[in-house]
Formats: C-alpha cells, structure tokens, sequence
C-alpha cells in the first residue's frame, strides 16, 4: 500500500479522502455482513435448521416491568383531604407552606 502524506494534503483533499475511505468502509461491512449471514445459514442447514427458527428459538419472550408500588399517604391537607403525600419525593407546596408554619405534623396521618 502506498504511503500518503496528509501532511501535504489540503483541506478538500483530506476530506475527499475521509469520504473515500467511510464509502469503502460501508461496502466492506455490508460484504462481511453477507458473508457471515451466508456462513450461518450454512452452519444452520448443516444441522438440519432454518436460521430464523434458530433466532426465534433463542428470542427471549418479553418480560413485564414491576410497576411503580403504591405507597401509603402519611401526609393529608386539612382542608382537602383528597391531597395526600407519602414523605417521599418532592414536597408539594402546601406540605412547604405548613412545615414554615410549623403545622406539619397536625397533617401526619396516625395508622
């Protein structure tokens, strides 16, 4: 292979260059992609398979996320008791406003 010299190139040849050479990288890995497409369904066929039975075989099934647990309010508004917090994340304003007052714990529901 011929040495280049970059150093010598200008700036449109270098990028000529690099668009060359991301072309010739594309082609390769599509060729080397087919091949080894090719070899597996030979190795496939070899033992009597199809390569799709093969990958769905293999496929794990799709699991179910564990959804968010519901955690119990300890938290409720006096005037509106259809707003609750469970102490965790962010603090709704009106838990803000009644721990600067200092009646948080009057709104601490007991089990």
């Amino acid at each position: 292979m011929a040495a280049v010299n970059l150093e010598k190139m200008s700036t449109k040849e270098l990028k000529d260059l690099i668009a060359s050479a991301e072309a010739m990288i594309a082609k390769k890995e599509k060729a080397e992609r087919q091949s080894a497409l090719k070899d597996a369904q030979a190795a496939a066929a070899k033992w009597g398979f199809d390569l799709k039975e093969l990958i769905d075989a293999g496929a794990k099934p799709a699991g179910r996320k564990a959804g968010k647990r519901q955690l119990k309010p300890k938290f409720r508004h006096p005037e509106n008791p259809d707003l609750t917090w469970s102490g965790v994340g962010r603090k709704p304003k009106w838990v803000l406003e009644a721990e600067s007052a200092g009646k948080i714990d009057a709104m601490r529901i007991s089990d």
